[in-house]
């Protein structure tokens, strides 16, 4: 009945459909043709009221689904089985239930619009397994498929002016995700169409936790990211173990990391030369695999005058526990570090063991070379065992009498390359040498003879060594 008696026409309409093929609609609404849609809608609704400027009739109906499909061209994967049932006036609007399938991924959608506008809204989505491909492609297949299990998301969205805004959750009690079991997944974000800022975010995996905080920019051109990220007591060795599209296990240990980065790109190789950021970094109990540092030395020993091949076998031989071995055995590694310009930049890089101490700076590449400088400082005790068999390490210890020699590693960080600073050593025994001449030649001699020989080692001293540790 519509009534037009009045100024303005009063409606008291009811609206039966019976159940209509969702593509006999779609045919009459080209905004739907892409989706390709399917399945049985069935709708009813009453509308009571005078419409007019300022003023809505008032309007109750429901809306019911079933056996809904239809491709996204967003989904790698369509949608399938959908179902639901929507109860709506001229204000809100209430799901209450909506269940669909995104490939293998089985979905339970319930939501309430308490207002249209402005926009309130709240949502809750759960799944007892969502794969990832079913959302994403992934540019190349993973070793293992990526499942959430037991997803809970839920949140609400209002609008403020013509923003709208939202605030949510995830959480996921255990699941796989890049070829890592993890558990306690649980995440906060708020977002606007411009911005997602994800507020916190934490996981357990691989023996310890990660979390931190990040902000996403989708509109940028190209899209940009900002990440604040902390590792705690991650086991190293695990990692390698089930990360094996990443790179080759070169380390072992438990690490902590607290690092932040930013970036701007859609695909790894566009990301990568824009990345920047700083942080720090502590490996504790690890070993540097399939290099022995302290061994590899030995041979760059070799190659200082007054040094023979015997002597060097017969330090290895007495020395087994620090020379034999492929792998280089630490107590901790650490370091603070910058990234910018496709590198990680360190100015303190450190690695402690009972038997040496090194220190270093330089960098590292994103694309895993290396190139350091550093000192190495062997402890006392190895000092005087590596001393009774090679009479030239005297002239290179230091004030504490531990032998000190500079070296750079460089080449692929799997497979570092040890160069000692040959010439410095060479000098730093000449001068050694000339100094311990000068004190027992010019013994009880005249000064005339002290003074020639001072003066050989002002000659000597002309060019300063730079090697050694402050």
């Amino acid at each position: 009945r519509i009534d037009l008696t009045g100024d303005v026409p009063r409606l008291d309409v009811s609206v039966r459909s019976q159940k209509v093929e969702v593509a006999a609609v779609a045919a009459m609404m080209p905004a739907l043709a892409a989706y390709s849609p399917g399945g049985i809608v069935e709708l009813s609704a009453t509308v009571k009221g005078a419409p007019g400027p300022g003023s809505l009739p008032d309007v109750d109906g429901t809306f019911e689904l079933e056996n809904g499909t239809a491709t996204v061209p967003q989904l790698p994967q369509p949608v399938t089985r959908a179902s639901a049932t929507v109860k709506f006036s001229e204000t809100s609007a209430s799901v209450e239930r909506a269940d669909f399938t995104v490939g293998r991924s089985a979905m339970q959608l319930r939501a309430e619009a308490k207002s249209f506008e402005p926009m309130e809204a709240w949502y809750r989505i759960t799944s007892s397994e969502v794969h990832r491909a079913d959302f994403h492609t992934p540019p190349k297949p993973a070793a293992r498929p990526e499942v959430l299990r037991d997803l809970r998301a839920e949140g609400r969205l209002w609008q403020e002016g013509d923003v709208v805004r939202h605030h949510g959750t995830v959480v996921s009690p255990a699941g796989s995700v890049a070829n890592l079991d993890y558990s306690d997944l649980k995440a906060t974000i708020g977002s606007t169409q411009e911005r997602v800022e994800i507020e916190s975010y934490s996981v357990k995996t691989l023996g310890g936790t990660v979390e931190g905080s990040g902000v996403f920019l989708p509109t940028a051109q190209p899209p940009a990211f900002e990440l604040s990220t902390r590792v705690r007591r991650v086991n190293l060795a695990e990692y390698f173990t089930y990360k094996v599209e990443s790179i080759p296990r070169f380390i072992d240990g438990t690490i902590d990391i607290d690092i932040d980065l930013a970036g701007a790109g859609q695909e790894w190789q566009d990301v990568q030369p824009t990345l920047s950021g700083k942080g720090g970094a502590v490996v504790i109990k690890g070993s540097l695999l399939d290099v022995n540092i302290a061994n590899e030395l030995l041979y760059g020993i070799q190659q200082l005058p007054l040094v023979d091949a015997a002597a060097i076998n017969r330090v290895r031989q007495k020395n087994p526990k620090l020379f034999s071995g492929s792998n280089t055995a630490f107590q901790d590694l650490r370091g603070d570090f910058r990234i910018e310009n496709g590198r990680i930049h360190s100015s303190g890089l450190v690695l402690k063991s009972p038997d040496y101490s090194i220190f270093g700076q330089g960098w590292v590449s994103l694309d895993r070379q290396m190139n350091l400088k550093t000192t190495i400082v062997f402890s006392a005790a190895a000092t005087k065992s590596i001393a009774n068999e090679l009479s030239v390490i005297k002239y290179l210890t230091n004030d504490k009498g531990q032998l000190e020699l500079p070296v750079t590693l460089t080449g692929s960080i799997m497979r570092p390359r040890l160069v000692p600073d040959i010439d410095a050593l060479s000098r730093r025994i000449q001068d050694s040498a000339i100094d311990a001449g000068v004190e027992k030649l010019t013994d009880g001699v005249g000064d005339q003879v002290k003074d020639l020989f001072q003066g050989w080692r002002k000659n000597s001293e002309a060019k300063k060594d730079t090697t050694r540790t402050p």
